[in-house]
């Protein structure tokens, strides 16, 4: 009797120790994991609020087609906000209008932050560490203006041109400040078709990418 219930008492001791021993496991694993998800999920809604950037511009040049009228894309850096301008003439004349590009009807407004992505995340340009690409389409990043606003006007036939009536290829760089080389995200707009394409940063290449 003896002998059994020093055994018994034993075999309690090692499963309290198991316990302990699963139980310290599980607060490692979850100190490890629970801010690897948080900064995927982070990086997920920031990718996702640039690509609506790419979004927008794609349906601008679709509805200036559609409804054979310049439409304006207008990235708003400022504001941290998108807004698409439906105009009633197009070319050169209605580019170099003293109201543009506010001689038209804003038909789309969308900020940019959401989705618990806050405006002071988001950032145009390169991040840290990243020199000025030249992107294979022969595009590089477009400078933004003093107002901080960058308008991409798509003619009837889903072009874009300058005041001048040629082609103008525009890009734009943005990223978010929490995961700066993860998030950076290059679009394109080829002038000529006003073909809208998106570029991610590899830090395997050290490269934009299509």
């Amino acid at each position: 009797m003896k002998f059994e219930a020093s055994n018994q008492h034993s075999s309690e001791g090692f499963s309290a120790i198991e316990l302990l021993i699963v139980i310290a496991v599980l607060a490692i694993f979850a100190a490890i994991s629970i801010p690897s998800f948080l900064n995927a999920q982070r990086k997920l809604r920031a990718n996702g609020q640039i690509r609506e950037v790419a979004s927008n511009l794609r349906l601008a040049r679709q509805e200036a087609m559609s409804n054979l009228r310049a439409v304006t894309f207008q990235y708003d850096d400022q504001n941290k906000r998108m807004v698409v301008i439906r105009h009633t003439g197009a070319g050169v004349g209605m580019l170099t209008a003293g109201n543009y590009p506010n001689n038209g009807v804003v038909v789309r407004s969308v900020a940019l932050a959401g989705g618990g992505v806050s405006a002071d995340q988001m950032s145009y340009g390169l991040p840290g560490g990243v020199l000025p690409p030249l992107l294979s389409d022969n595009t590089r990043m477009t400078p933004l203006p003093i107002n901080g606003q960058i308008n991409i006007t798509f003619q009837p036939d889903g072009s874009v041109i300058d005041t001048n009536g040629n082609p103008v290829d525009t890009a734009l760089f943005l990223f978010n400040r929490q995961a700066p080389q993860d998030t950076a995200t290059g679009i394109s707009v080829l002038g000529a078709a006003g073909r809208v394409k998106m570029w991610r940063y590899s830090t395997r290449t050290y490269a934009y990418v299509e």
